[in-house]
């Protein structure tokens, strides 16, 4: 997969195709290179490889232009 491939799908799709590669055996730093990226751009999007699996930061911050769905729930 390509980074603009990766960038392309959803949240819960990114974070399942991260999770994928980590059960496969590869690290932090393999995945985010396979695609083209370093982990710190991962980081920036609110993806942090913890324990052998990805998690996704609930609200990605003001790194980011990328919304993450969140944003009408805390505008109610």
């Amino acid at each position: 997969m390509t980074k603009d491939e990766f960038l392309a799908l959803d949240n819960k799709a990114q974070l399942k195709y991260l999770n994928e590669q980590a059960a496969k055996g590869l690290d932090g730093i393999e995945i985010p290179a396979a695609l083209g990226m370093t982990k710190k751009e991962l980081e920036k999007i609110g993806f942090y490889f913890v324990k052998n699996k990805y998690m996704l930061k609930p609200m990605r911050g003001y790194q980011t232009t990328m919304r993450s769905g969140n944003e009408e729930e805390f505008n109610k």
